[in-house]
């Protein structure tokens, strides 16, 4: 995409609707032309009144972009057959899509400079990924002092950051799941979600249902490396379904395809059985308790 005419006074700000982003488009509207960029990326909130606030902050424009689909297709699901989704920083999913985005708003407006709210290492990485895409344009943090970052962003992959054992709302507590638990059948096609138990499902549609299932089971509170918590019920089920299937798979460089069956109980998700199959053939059950 071509640089166009670029003006040095309008700014693309990263808007999550938060008290600090509102501050920081106000902090900028005084001197600035604000047009303010919210991805839905999952978060579970209705962002007509996210666009409201920002418009209401002083911004100029306010773009709403429904990005679940490519979040899924190309931040997350990568995630899952690596075998990192668990253990990933949210800053390395949502960073490249951030910066990707920012860019290719700023050319669309024109603008010289875009700004987040993000600080410490995912400010860095944001500068970094928005350099790489366009070396040209100036990066803005204007709430870094906030302490900020991805993690504190609920998305299709997981909750935001919780930092204490309060404020779970996807997943129930496992020893209040219900005792007799529930079963899953997840096929696979050419390395791709296909269906849950029968149901063909977009890559959205399946996370969205697998967050509910398993949530319910218990199934999705993940400790990360800074002692805070996350809930990523569906991320936690794709990721073992998935490293299943392809231990079991018949040639080791295809992509995999078969159906994995599982079993969600007060807490605990475990592989009943794989059977995986390559052009048409079938390999006996991996069974796994």
């Amino acid at each position: 995409m071509g640089k166009g005419i670029m003006n040095n006074d309008r700014v693309v700000q990263a808007f999550s609707g938060s008290a600090v982003a509102a501050e920081a488009v106000r902090a900028l509207a005084g001197r600035r032309d604000v047009v303010t960029l919210t991805l839905d990326i999952g978060q579970g909130q209705d962002l007509t009144g996210v666009r409201e606030r920002a418009l209401a902050s002083g911004a100029a424009r306010a773009h709403v972009l429904d990005v679940r689909e490519e979040f899924a297709r190309d931040y997350f699901w990568p995630s899952v057959q690596s075998g990192r989704i668990v253990s990933a920083h949210p800053g390395e999913l949502l960073v490249p899509l951030l910066a990707a985005k920012l860019v290719e708003v700023a050319r669309i407006e024109g603008a010289a400079t875009v700004a987040h709210e993000w600080s410490g290492s995912d400010a860095g990485r944001v500068a970094d990924a928005v350099e790489r895409l366009a070396p040209d344009l100036e990066v803005l943090a204007p709430g870094a002092a906030a302490g900020i970052s991805a993690a504190d962003e609920a998305t299709l992959w997981s909750s935001a950051r919780l930092r204490t054992t309060a404020g779970f709302e996807l997943t129930i507590d496992a020893a209040a799941a219900p005792a007799d638990g529930a079963s899953l059948e997840i096929e696979f096609v050419g390395g791709r979600l296909h269906s849950i138990n029968g149901i063909e499902m977009s890559l959205v549609e399946a996370i969205e249902s697998l967050e509910t299932v398993a949530g319910a089971h218990g199934v999705g509170r993940i400790r990360l490396a800074d002692g805070s918590r996350v809930e990523a019920p569906a991320a936690l089920v794709l990721e073992l379904a998935y490293g299943g299937l392809t231990a079991a798979a018949p040639i080791a460089d295809a992509p995999p395809e078969g159906i994995v069956s599982m079993r969600l109980q007060q807490g605990r998700c475990a592989i009943v059985s794989c059977v995986a199959r390559h052009a048409g053939v079938s390999t006996p059950a991996l069974e796994r308790r």
